[in-house]
């Protein structure tokens, strides 16, 4: 998908996402303009070092905020622990663009 400010574009290299396998050892996660010009890359192998490392033992407590007229917070009953899940996973909802993949702050207008 083409960003409209930016005009770039994201996609998995080296995945195919019919067998779910990575058939390019050296692809990741790449942004580049439509002419082919990558302005940042993520490579599977990097990508599966902080994912070992982020989801091995992730606690999520579902919860909801409220700004007004001050934060507060509301947490669910159910703590769910990431057991089970594998870097293929990830890939493949990528892939199915059921998920995104955060690529970071936007800074603009800075000196």
């Amino acid at each position: 998908m083409r960003h409209a400010s930016t005009g770039l574009i994201i996609y998995l290299e080296g995945y195919d996402s019919d067998t779910g396998k990575i058939i390019d050892p050296y692809g990741g996660i790449v942004l580049s303009s439509e002419c082919g010009v990558i302005a940042a890359k993520w490579d599977f192998s990097k990508l599966l070092v902080h994912w070992k490392v982020k989801h091995n033992q992730a606690v999520y407590i579902p919860s909801l905020s409220n700004k007004i007229p001050v934060r507060e917070y509301l947490y669910g009953e159910q703590v769910l622990l990431g057991e089970g899940t594998d870097f293929s996973m990830l890939l493949k909802a990528v892939s199915s663009n059921a998920i995104y993949y955060d690529l970071g702050i936007k800074m603009e207008n800075v000196s």
